[in-house]
């Protein structure tokens, strides 16, 4: 029987402990680092999934931002928008007022101008008068009467609006009654003549017999007093 050298001892020693320290690495890797390395590897996988998610969060969130800032500034555009559009409206709505204001002023000039106008229409003033003389008794005219009545009509001429008044007298020589149509008579004569020999309107003409006329004394006032007072009346806007 052999005996084995002190070496070969220690070196199979030495081969038994590695054989035995390697069997019991691998068991203790296998163990104990693997499940640390599965969930690491885990981990890293969720940590991945979450960085995707993260990321997709992050576009999605900056879509919706940029969403946001268009709806923002088209908000303002559109405010800026009707805010000019409402200063115009307003220029508009103050230049309707200022003209309504203009148009209210001239309206009131202009009926003022009209109600002058209708005023002095219906209002008159004298144009020229004569005083056509007759005889004792008598509603005949004289030569110088017609001659008269001829310058009366001339004051007519041209004048779309015009009236002619006639008031016929006498002298206080009889009987009332008797005088006022002795007057009648003398206006008349007077309206005849411009109608038919002057084309006077009879529409135009107003008379009047107001009979004798009291308070004379002398046989010259009577004669002053055998008359008609024949006037021309125009409105105060004829010239």
């Amino acid at each position: 029987m052999k005996t084995l050298s002190p070496n070969l001892l220690i070196v199979g020693a030495l081969g038994m402990v590695i054989a035995i320290s390697g069997c019991a690495t691998k068991k203790f890797v296998r163990d104990t680092v693997s499940p640390v390395e599965t969930k690491v590897g885990e981990v890293d996988q969720r940590t991945t999934q979450n960085t995707e998610k993260l990321g997709e969060l992050d576009s999605e969130v900056t879509r919706e931002v940029s969403r946001l800032d268009e709806q923002v500034s088209t908000a303002l555009a559109d405010a800026r928008t009707a805010d000019g559009k409402a200063v115009a409206a307003q220029g508009t709505a103050d230049r309707a007022v200022a003209r309504a204001n203009e148009v209210e002023t001239a309206s009131t000039a202009g009926f003022g101008r009209i109600d002058k106008t209708l005023s002095d229409m219906s209002s008159y003033r004298q144009a020229t008068m004569e005083s056509v003389m007759f005889g004792f008794d008598s509603a005949t005219l004289t030569e110088d009467a017609n001659a008269q009545l001829g310058r009366i009509a001339s004051a007519t001429a041209g004048k779309k609006v015009f009236v002619v008044e006639v008031r016929g007298f006498t002298d206080s020589t009889g009987n009332a009654d008797y005088n006022v149509r002795l007057s009648e008579r003398r206006a008349e004569m007077v309206v005849r003549t411009l109608a038919a020999q002057h084309n006077i309107p009879l529409r135009s003409i107003h008379r009047v017999g107001l009979g004798e006329i009291e308070g004379e004394s002398t046989r010259e006032a009577r004669q002053q007093n055998r008359r008609d007072d024949v006037t021309v009346f125009v409105p105060l806007t004829e010239r």
